[in-house]
């Protein structure tokens, strides 16, 4: 854009120079305050770890403050009305070739330990639970399939299976966890009946869990 300072040319050209300069200002001003505007398909980039909030959010969501009114959302947390919200998610799963005697819970085939916030003194959990064993017992057996979060257990499915086929089945488990530690573990547990099944490589159990973290006020 042509300086003020320069010569004008014609008036013409004066025109030109204040269209510019409105063009210029208006942009100035819709960078600093939308009133009403609709937002392409390329959304909104918020660099680094810079935040969204209402003009009444009085706390410091960088600074784990979460104020007593308004709202702010960062990367990892939101904040209403003077408490935090986080989400989190994790999945996993395992193939495992041993079998299992009669009766014995099979702990830790696959888990996820869910890190926790150091602002949260609550977190609401929902996992799914897979499992997959072949059955090569001779005879028709299950499998109880069951979650476990922090030591909490879910109730159990019972799946059965004829001999030379798998017992397969999946179960949704959720619970709410007050005063969490630095992490959550979510596991997979299984128990046979029968006699004891036997290894096969296409068995296999898997979990994956979404964590809500909240902070009261």
């Amino acid at each position: 854009m042509a300086s003020v300072a320069d010569a004008a040319q014609s008036n013409g050209d004066i025109m030109r120079r204040l269209r510019e300069l409105e063009r210029f200002v208006q942009e100035q001003f819709a960078a600093r305050r939308l009133e009403n505007a609709t937002i392409g398909r390329g959304g909104i980039r918020v660099d680094e770890e810079g935040t969204i909030r209402s003009t009444t959010f009085d706390g410091d969501l960088l600074a784990e403050n979460p104020g007593t009114a308004g709202w702010a959302l960062g990367a990892d947390r939101l904040v209403l009305g003077g408490q935090f919200v986080g989400p989190i998610s994790f999945d996993e799963r395992k193939n495992w070739t041993s079998g299992f005697a009669l009766g014995t819970a099979i702990t830790g085939y696959v888990g996820v330990n869910i890190p926790v916030p150091s602002w949260a003194d609550q977190a609401i959990i929902l996992s799914g639970h897979t499992v997959q064993v072949l059955n090569d017992t001779g005879v028709l057996a299950y499998v109880t399939l069951r979650g476990d979060i922090d030591g909490e257990g879910s109730g159990g499915v019972n799946l059965g299976a004829v001999d030379g086929t798998f017992a397969s089945g999946s179960i949704m488990h959720s619970g709410l966890v007050n005063e969490p530690g630095s992490t959550i573990l979510v596991e997979t547990v299984i128990n046979a009946t029968g006699t004891a099944w036997g290894a096969d490589p296409l068995n296999y159990t898997s979990v994956n869990a979404i964590a809500l973290f909240r902070r009261g006020v």
